[in-house]
């Protein structure tokens, strides 16, 4: 079975997700939930937590954290630790959740049937997913989408039939979202390494030159070699993936 996106019915918002990809949305989830968790239910001032309080008045050392819980004020420090401490213990709960309202929602039977509550936390948990795969992987802008797919020698041809595949090749008004493949369809099991890349660690596109000065030369000089091709291409599809599948319920939630 193929994907198909969200779209709004009478019952509801509702997606076609095989289990496959069922099984690695909820990896996911679960991966970010626990990201999100600073142990702040061993917090000794129950007053403090009771009112959402923390301790944290710095920005996190993890980059895709610090993505999911940026400063407010990025030109006064000050500003932004005081903000801090009142308000991110209750983001982190609140992230966490919509990501737990999107996995127990995965496991219902037949399509998948959201209400206009679900479909809310759905798009919190998408969202926060994403940015946790793009930081990963070094996406920090727009461009740097197509900096990683010179560097995986993925010609701009082949991401338009891609594209076109996850359109399904239809119109919205038609049957949106319809024939999009699964995270697996185009890189099969090389999915299996890309569920476990919310764990911090380096990526080979991370640590290289952003998109805003970065040097063909050194892209098309740099060899990956083919665990980490296949773990990044894996990623960049499964991003792929998400992005269409965020796309559709944006719009089945508007179609109000």
């Amino acid at each position: 079975m193929v994907a198909r996106g969200f779209r709004r019915t009478r019952h509801g918002l509702r997606a076609k997700l095989d289990d496959q990809e069922r099984s690695v949305l909820a990896h996911l989830f679960v991966d970010v939930y626990e990201l999100l968790d600073d142990g702040a239910s061993a917090d000794p001032d129950p007053l403090a937590a009771m009112i959402g309080i923390g301790t944290a008045v710095d920005l996190p050392e993890d980059p895709a954290l610090a993505r999911l819980l940026p400063d407010a004020h990025a030109d006064d420090p000050a500003a932004s630790s005081e903000f801090r401490r009142y308000t991110e213990q209750g983001l982190r709960d609140r992230k966490r959740q919509c990501l737990e309202t999107a996995r127990l929602t995965l496991g219902r039977s037949g399509s998948l049937l959201l209400d206009d509550s679900e479909g809310q936390a759905w798009l919190v948990a998408l969202t926060d997913v994403r940015l946790v795969l793009a930081e990963r992987m070094g996406l920090r802008t727009e461009d740097d989408h197509e900096v990683l797919l010179r560097r995986l020698g993925i010609p701009p041809d082949e991401l338009e039939e891609i594209d076109d595949a996850m359109a399904g090749g239809v119109e919205p008004d038609d049957q949106r979202g319809a024939g999009a493949p699964g995270p697996g369809a185009l890189l099969g099991q090389a999915v299996d390494e890309a569920v476990g890349a919310v764990e911090p660690e380096p990526s080979a596109l991370a640590d290289g030159p952003s998109s805003e000065d970065a040097d063909d030369d050194v892209l098309d000089g740099e060899v990956l070699d083919d665990d980490g091709r296949a773990q990044l291409a894996a990623m960049l599809s499964l991003y792929d993936f998400l992005t269409w599948l965020q796309e559709t319920l944006v719009q089945a939630v508007c179609d109000e």
